[in-house]
């Protein structure tokens, strides 16, 4: 699954009135594509074919933003994480996307101009990004964006006429706008995971701060589509969240961006001779750990991980199933 970012290039019109204005809505664009990429975007933007010799000020175009002597060597470590490896409209490969692209044209309300950035993001089912200006142009002040489509169905030999449809197109020009979409990404991250085999597949790339025991894989391949498998990945992204954030010290409950219901085992559970060994499992370095901590899962399904403490940013995932047994609930 790739969420990719898409510029709005209909937002570099009208050019700001100085160099200092544009300088910092291209700033506030690239914070706003960070951001995003916290949440599982990929972090190259789309562009048009001639982005970088648009003029966002007078005399002041993309390119001599991009080499700005004015811009923080913090400045210039964002920028290169978007523009370094650069993607074109027109250089996209996918030849369905590309057909779609060449027999459809967007327009945004009146404007006479096509919406390219806007339509593409609509073909990929991506997010699109817009520059936001000062004062704010009222164009591009929220998460979704409608779109006029024209297209001619080929597929349909009796009708040549052109059809056309109203369109969303899903859209961010400000940090806010990202932190109103977290639900949309989040969906389309669970329904683009098939079943528990595929989430075990795409761990790495759903999941990158987590470590994942070699028992997990047989638990997921149990796992088929449904609330289940939409549960267990809102809660390992629940995980991988807190991982991002999480830079020094102990794993917390208390902490804002903790999982609400992360709960340790008691220690009659932990010492019984019976249940405790069944929190003890084999990690990827071959270490046998007890997993204390835990999460719930849908149909009393539980998640136990283990916060690396002395390695904040990461946790290992040892266990994936049934409720396990306890002193007060045996079962």
């Amino acid at each position: 699954m790739d969420i990719d970012l898409v510029l709005n290039e209909l937002s570099l019109s009208p050019p700001a009135r100085d160099k200092q204005t544009a300088r910092q809505g291209m700033l506030n664009l690239v914070h706003t594509a960070n951001i995003a990429t916290d949440h599982h975007i990929n972090n190259a933007i789309i562009v048009h074919s001639q982005f970088y010799e648009t003029e966002i000020a007078p005399g002041y175009s993309v390119y001599d933003w991009l080499f700005d002597n004015e811009l923080s060597p913090d400045e210039r470590q964002l920028i290169g994480k978007f523009f370094t490896n650069q993607f074109f409209l027109d250089d996209w490969q996918d030849p369905e996307i590309k057909d779609e692209r060449l027999g459809s044209d967007f327009f945004y309300n009146e404007e006479p101009a096509p919406a390219e950035g806007l339509g593409f993001a609509f073909l990929l089912g991506s997010l699109a990004l817009s520059v936001r200006s000062e004062p704010p142009d009222p164009r591009w002040e929220s998460s979704s964006i409608t779109l006029k489509r024209i297209w001619i169905d080929e597929d349909d030999e009796d009708d040549n006429n052109p059809k056309s449809e109203e369109v969303q197109v899903v859209h961010a020009s400000k940090v806010e706008h990202i932190q109103e979409l977290i639900p949309w990404i989040e969906e389309r991250i669970q329904t683009s995971v098939r079943d528990g085999k595929d989430l075990w597949e795409r761990k790495e790339e759903l999941f990158p701060n987590l470590e994942f025991c070699e028992k997990v894989s047989k638990q997921l391949r149990k796992v088929h589509y449904g609330i289940k498998l939409e549960s267990i990945i809102q809660r390992l992204l629940e995980l991988q969240d807190y991982c991002k954030t999480w830079k020094s010290g102990k794993f917390s409950t208390k902490s804002r961006d903790s999982p609400g219901d992360a709960r340790q085992e008691s220690d009659q559970t932990l010492n019984h001779k019976k249940y405790g060994p069944k929190r003890i499992f084999r990690c990827p370095d071959g270490e046998d750990r007890t997993f204390t901590w835990h999460i719930s899962v849908e149909e009393n399904w539980r998640i136990h991980f283990f916060p690396y403490d002395e390695k904040p940013g990461r946790m290992i995932i040892g266990y994936i199933g049934r409720h396990l047994p306890t002193v007060t609930d045996p079962h």
